[in-house]
């Protein structure tokens, strides 16, 4: 699965056309890996994401992670729904609702509120890396999440 995404991530750093520049760029899809701590447990973390930016400052988009050895292995998956805002060039904040979704023989769902903060680095016109900060709020617990975003801009 790793081995496929990073193939994949490849593939679109190097043939998306230069026409994608990112300075009309509205749509900005990316691939997350980093961890997430709650509850004592850290856990490996994968998801995707995506932001529509509505203008310079703000966009609207949202996130699904999947944390496999989470909740003392029954997995756990996430979904939010985000409104971004960009106060200065690089720098991304987010806030949103969504909701934890607990595997196992007594599987629950569970809302959070998420925040977010990350730095947007470009790495040429259709690129980027975004090292990426999320705290969760789950019934009056808080998660950790830290990794990087891959992100496509087109």
């Amino acid at each position: 699965m790793k081995l496929i995404l990073t193939i994949s991530l490849l593939i679109y750093v190097f043939w998306v056309p230069a026409t994608n520049a990112a300075n009309g760029a509205k749509h900005y899809p990316g691939i997350f890996v980093g961890s997430t701590k709650f509850d004592g447990e850290t856990n490996f973390t994968l998801g995707l994401e995506y932001e529509y930016r509505v203008s310079n400052k703000w966009g609207i988009g949202g996130a699904l992670e999947r944390i496999n050895e989470g909740h003392e292995g029954d997995g756990v998956s996430i979904w939010t729904v985000m409104g971004f805002y960009h106060p200065v060039e690089h720098i991304k904040l987010g806030f949103g609702p969504g909701q934890e979704r607990i595997g196992g023989d007594y599987g629950k769902n569970k809302d959070l509120l998420r925040f977010a903060i990350a730095y947007e680095y470009p790495v040429n016109d259709a690129f980027e890396i975004a090292p990426t900060i999320d705290i969760d709020l789950i019934d009056g617990d808080i998660a950790f999440v830290a990794g990087v975003a891959f992100i496509l801009m087109f």
